[in-house]
């Protein structure tokens, strides 16, 4: 799948019109059924106690070697032009998108193999098999996991939703050149690769739930502070400076904080299941917050889905301070 997920950007890089680049999301969308797997695994590969920084290390080695990549899209934009110049990043995604999955080819099991037999009734069986042990994960989330379900499915709602429109927003609307802002989305890069380790490492320390607070307080006040900067003034390249690399810190929570707390919670038997539905539910709201998103941008107002985003963070800021606590016992 990772494969065919780095090759669908060929897609992208050659589409001559919007059907196409709809085509390459569909397979690149439906070929991310691996990421459970993923996810699953990694959790399995860290011990409890060291979830955090193991989740934080996973993050910060590959962001740290994308530093570069900004400034050279940014160049690339800038000196032949947007449809040119994404053309050849979408042409640099799939070469180093080929070499991940090839790198992908040495990860070993976590779990130990099921012998199956594969003679004609256990195929058959499947189907039934599939549905019995995903009804069993469904019912999993739905009694023991409903407040993180409805946390994910706010956040995604509302940080997918705006994930595709923060250039266009800071370069169209706020009136950032794409320079400026190639020169932004690496400092927050560097602001994010600066507190992605102790973050980690304070996810173990003092806690899952502490860090959620604090982090998506944070998340709040810069997403409100994006969505209010003034247009094309002499501040407003100060309010992105400050605003955008806080912003950056909901990736901590979503890929750092949340699954540590889902892997405490979750039994490392039923990890890829449930990871699947969470993803799943996630997905659906990120979905929908796109298509709210594109139609509020240009029928409502560039700054709608911003100010809607803050609104949302803030609810989940709410429902983590009711809802999650951390688990007697953590799940191995």
């Amino acid at each position: 799948m990772t494969f065919t997920v780095a090759l669908a950007n060929l897609f992208y890089a050659f589409a001559p019109s919007w059907e196409w680049i709809l085509i390459g999301a569909l397979i690149n969308n439906f070929c991310l059924i691996y990421q459970p797997a993923l996810m699953a695994t990694r959790a399995d590969s860290v011990s409890p106690e060291k979830r955090g920084i193991g989740f934080a290390l996973a993050d910060f080695l590959p962001l740290l070697v994308s530093i570069p990549a900004p400034l050279i899209s940014g160049y690339l934009v800038s000196t032949t032009g947007r449809v040119d110049g994404m053309r050849l990043i979408y042409l640099a995604t799939v070469c180093m998108g080929v070499v991940g999955a090839f790198i992908r080819l040495l990860l070993k099991e976590t779990l130990p193999e099921k012998k199956r037999e594969t003679d004609a009734e256990n195929f058959l069986g499947f189907r039934e098999d599939f549905k019995r042990q995903y009804l069993d994960a469904t019912k999993f989330v739905f009694r023991f996991l409903p407040h993180l379900a409805l946390i994910y499915m706010i956040f995604e709602f509302g940080l997918m939703g705006c994930y595709w429109f923060f250039q266009i927003f800071a370069v169209d609307f706020l009136g950032v050149s794409n320079g400026d802002w190639g020169v932004e989305y690496t400092l927050s890069l560097i602001v994010y690769l600066g507190t992605v380790m102790p973050i980690g490492v304070l996810v173990d320390k003092v806690g899952r739930r502490k860090l959620m607070l604090s982090l998506t307080g944070i998340v709040c006040f810069s997403g409100f502070l994006f969505a209010l900067t003034p247009q094309g003034t002499e501040y407003t390249l100060i309010y992105v400076l400050v605003a955008f690399p806080m912003l950056m810190l909901a990736n901590v929570v979503m890929f750092n904080v949340f699954p540590a707390l889902e892997a405490d919670l979750v039994p490392r038997e039923k990890r890829g299941r449930v990871s699947a539905i969470l993803l799943l539910f996630s997905g659906i709201a990120g979905a929908a917050g796109q298509v709210l998103t594109g139609f509020a941008y240009e029928r409502i107002h560039p700054r709608f889905p911003f100010i809607l985003l803050t609104a949302l963070i803030f609810v989940g800021f709410i429902l983590i301070i009711f809802l999650v606590k951390e688990p007697r016992e953590r799940e191995l």
